[in-house]
């Protein structure tokens, strides 16, 4: 089964970002109380400096203290998000890849872009990539990379609606949507400090 082995690659690396993340958590709690208590605690971190090598940093206890706060009430969350958005694209990519490379005649289902020009540019082959080709399968290779590197550009809705017609599988509205918000939240985050814009709620529906 092709399907099987990034199956369970995924659903070991989400488990092992859940694991990680839940420990990273304890641990930065345990240091923001080590902190508050009045035992002895280093507070010197090697760190690169502005010319590139490393010296060692102190910072103020009471700073230290309310990084810590903001690590473990966001930061932890927002870059496990990110992290988790990575891999099921990752995956959806290794699934897609799989069935056109076995039947690259679903190479004629086109990705459901917002303007005419966009459906243009992914009919586009560079030439010289074909010449350069060996087999016909490096050429569906080549085809197949270029369509997934745009595919993951387009938006959410456009992809799973590839998905869809490619794989021709019946993939659940409420978990379709679900997955949309989580990766228009991790856009929030990234590109807007995580406050609600129009974008966002445009995106999240």
């Amino acid at each position: 089964n092709p399907f099987y082995l990034p199956y369970y690659q995924t659903i070991s690396l989400l488990n092992n970002e859940y694991y990680i993340t839940k420990l990273a958590k304890q641990g930065l709690i345990n240091i923001r109380e080590n902190l508050k208590s009045k035992q002895p605690f280093s507070l010197e971190i090697e760190v690169p400096s502005i010319g590139g090598k490393e010296i060692k940093k102190v910072k103020e206890k009471s700073r230290v203290v309310e990084m810590l706060k903001k690590s473990i009430r966001i930061d932890l969350y927002a870059n496990s998000l990110n992290t988790v958005v990575s891999i099921m694209e990752n995956f959806l990519e290794n699934i897609i890849k799989t069935v056109l490379m076995k039947y690259p005649n679903k190479l004629i289902v086109e990705i459901d872009y917002q303007n005419k020009k966009e459906i243009q540019e992914d009919k586009k082959i560079n030439l010289r990539d074909i010449l350069s080709a060996k087999t016909i399968e490096e050429i569906f290779n080549i085809i197949i990379n270029q369509r997934l590197y745009k595919l993951f550009y387009a938006s959410p809705e456009s992809y799973f609606k590839y998905f869809k017609e490619t794989i021709q599988i019946d993939l659940d509205d409420d978990l379709i949507a679900t997955y949309i918000e989580i990766k228009a939240t991790r856009d929030l985050i990234i590109h807007n400090k995580g406050i609600v814009n129009s974008m966002y709620i445009k995106k999240a529906g």
